[in-house]
């Protein structure tokens, strides 16, 4: 493959080697005459289209990392029935919860949210579909707390009026030497914006003095704001809950004391 991305990206390869997996995708660093970039595959062109045009949004607001065009004006590359984009590779640093500062942390998701808001993206529904998961699952008295816990979010959780992230947790937050970078919007869809704030809060743990100055970054500054981001961490907090279940990656005593 090597010959052919150096051929549709009019660049020279010097080392290619693989940069991790996300969970449907395969990822590459690219080492060239002109830089380091990073490879990045696609199961379909709506999730490479999609990605392609939020990364080169946020790319103008600092935010993320800057994908390229071919040489023939393409968003994308096709090889091996997948779709893959390529993009500027940003030299980062493991990101510490003591050298986070929640305020531009919050003030970072809410640019993101801003600058997505003016695109026109193909909506791609959430591939984590709780009802179908919630269906399988194995246990009935598991299956049936589940289902009344989901039933208390389900309607709250309906607002699809923003795009956002999908998978804002600490994963998928870069550091480099002067800022946050957000990657992997291979989750991008409609939805709503306070998903993306409890991934972010449940992923780092947060306190209440923390989830606060998030939150006041983000410009919301009332009781109803800080409800509404609680709500929403159960809910997500309920989704890791539906995929150990479905995977019985728990047994059912641990479950239950969860759900608890």
């Amino acid at each position: 493959m090597k010959e052919f991305i150096e051929e549709v990206y009019g660049i020279k390869i010097e080392g290619l080697q693989p940069h991790g997996n996300g969970q449907t995708s395969d990822i590459y660093k690219i080492i060239s005459d002109s830089g380091s970039y990073i490879l990045k595959s696609h199961l379909n062109e709506q999730s490479a289209t999609n990605e392609f045009y939020c990364l080169e949004t946020l790319s103008k607001v600092n935010l993320s990392a800057r994908p390229l065009y071919t040489v023939n004006n393409s968003i994308y590359f096709r090889h091996g029935g997948l779709f893959y984009i390529l993009l500027t590779y940003i030299d980062t640093q493991d990101i510490k919860k003591t050298d986070l500062d929640y305020f531009k942390l919050g003030k970072a998701v809410k640019t993101m949210h801003s600058a997505l808001s003016n695109l026109k993206l193909t909506d791609v529904p959430d591939r984590f579909n709780e009802e179908q998961l919630i269906h399988i699952i194995k246990s009935a008295g598991i299956k049936k707390l589940i289902e009344q816990k989901y039933k208390d979010y389900k309607n709250y959780t309906s607002d699809n009026s923003s795009i956002i992230h999908g998978d804002l947790g600490v994963w998928n937050l870069l550091m480099d030497e002067y800022k946050i970078n957000i990657i992997d919007f291979g989750e991008v869809r409609y939805g709503n914006p306070f998903f993306d704030l409890a991934a972010l809060t449940e992923s780092l743990d947060l306190n209440n003095t923390d989830t606060m100055n998030l939150l006041y970054g983000y410009g919301v500054k009332d009781d109803k704001a800080y409800n509404r981001l609680t709500t929403m961490r159960k809910k997500w907090k309920l989704r890791g809950l539906i995929f150990l279940a479905v995977n019985e990656l728990k047994t059912e005593q641990e479950l239950y004391d969860l759900l608890e």
